[in-house]
């Protein structure tokens, strides 16, 4: 999902304070990875716009990542622990802005099994991937390299032995899958799967990324190692089986189906090769098939009232700024940015 936060007003914000005339103060970096910032560093180094902010930052968030009260939270914090000019503030909040989004909408990889008599329910659609003579799973449509017009640089297939046919074979290198669905315009969830084959070949199988209708989302601990606790594919409503850790994995991503189309595209990880076993398409407002123990899954609504409380924060703390600056024409277009700034819609919850 591409970032919202305050495209159109930090364009407004720099236009209206570079008649001001502040500047922040270059800072050189004098950590490594192995000598992490301390807060009031990472603050420094944020209003300084030092190239050691993102990565601190990213690190910082990611200790709460899949909590989006945390990271709202933390951002909150951060932004109003700014001080400084408003030209070194705008930048330096909207850096922290940018990396809360960054988190928000960046998906886990969940460890998932099949349970038992697992099948699609009605208004779930399932794609089965591997070679022609691998196992099909019921109710899946097959899927292998032979497909030129759906699938794009799958190099071949694999399968492990003794597995049920959905997690356990796929394809290689998967590129890109475009998909004419059935299915009316609207919100989706997509659930991608893989498997842990248990080698370096397949570190980080679905990739660092994944693109659908031209959104971007990101994976966090993509590798088996980074896996959240187990999850089962199963049919809703059913009685859920415990079936064990299993060697799946699977994600979840939010997507909008656009003239029945999808195009889903993958950005590989380092030399890691792609291993994709299965998809399944399921309407967004209905029960999902895939059951995790707790929430862990951000969606569309979630990630905008965080975003509007993080856009909140922004506001108030550079009124606080400006106001404190003092009265006077030169301060007339950062208080006008002001306004406008908390004029943006309120952050009101969810439910």
């Amino acid at each position: 999902m591409a970032s919202r936060l305050l495209k159109t007003p930090r364009a407004l914000a720099l236009a209206a304070v570079v008649a001001i005339g502040y500047s922040a103060p270059l800072m050189a970096s004098e950590h490594g990875e192995e000598d992490p910032l301390t807060r009031a560093e990472l603050l420094a180094a944020t209003l300084a716009g030092d190239s050691s902010a993102r990565p601190a930052l990213e690190a910082l968030f990611g200790e709460v990542f899949g909590d989006s009260d945390a990271i709202v939270a933390l951002a909150v914090e951060l932004i109003e622990s700014l001080a400084g000019d408003p030209v070194a503030f705008i930048d330096a909040a909207i850096l922290i802005a940018d990396v809360a989004t960054e988190i928000l909408t960046t998906q886990p990889i969940v460890r998932v099994s099949v349970g038992h008599e697992f099948f699609l329910p009605p208004g779930a659609f399932g794609w089965d991937l591997g070679s022609p003579d691998s196992p099909l799973f019921t109710g899946f449509t097959k899927l292998t390299r032979g497909d030129k017009g759906i699938v794009a640089g799958a190099t071949g297939g694999i399968q492990r032995p003794g597995g049920e046919g959905l997690l356990s074979d796929g394809l290689i290198n998967v590129s890109r899958i475009t998909l004419d669905v059935n299915v009316p315009d609207g919100p989706y969830r997509l659930i991608l799967m893989t498997d842990d084959q248990g080698n370096q070949s397949f570190i980080n199988p679905l990739g660092k990324s994944v693109t659908v209708n031209g959104v971007r989302t990101n994976l966090f601990g993509a590798a088996p190692s980074g896996w959240l606790g187990n999850a089962t594919l199963g049919t809703p409503g059913a009685q859920p089986v415990s079936v064990g850790t299993g060697t799946g994995g699977a994600t979840v991503i939010f997507v909008e189906v656009v003239d029945g189309k999808l195009l889903i595209e993958f950005e590989a990880a380092g030399e890691s090769n792609i291993l994709l076993t299965g998809i399944v398409l399921e309407p967004a407002n209905g029960p999902s098939v895939l059951t995790t123990k707790e929430k862990v899954f951000a969606d569309d609504e979630e990630v905008l009232f965080a975003e509007a409380a993080i856009n909140t924060a922004i506001g108030e703390t550079l009124q606080l700024i400006a106001s404190a600056a003092g009265p006077g024409d030169e301060n007339a277009n950062i208080l006008e940015f002001v306004e406008e700034l908390t004029d943006l819609p309120e952050a009101v919850s969810p439910s």
